[in-house]
């Protein structure tokens, strides 16, 4: 399965979730994950992930302002 095709994925459930329904289910890596409404956020940071993937982005370190 291609990063697009996971991302797909990922956010129809996400779609699904946030429509109401109870319980989302998401394959990948071969295993099925189901989500809930209470782990919506986790769902959210998958999609950031797999998105930051996709571009190759990096995030910088982060530094104090003094």
């Amino acid at each position: 399965m291609t990063v697009d095709e996971r991302i797909s994925e990922a956010e129809d459930a996400l779609h699904e979730l946030m429509l109401g329904r109870r319980a989302v289910t998401v394959t990948r890596s071969g295993k099925t994950v189901t989500f809930t409404q209470t782990n919506r956020v986790d769902l959210e940071l998958y999609i950031a992930k797999l998105k930051q993937s996709k571009s190759g982005a990096r995030r910088r370190p982060m530094r104090p302002f003094l």
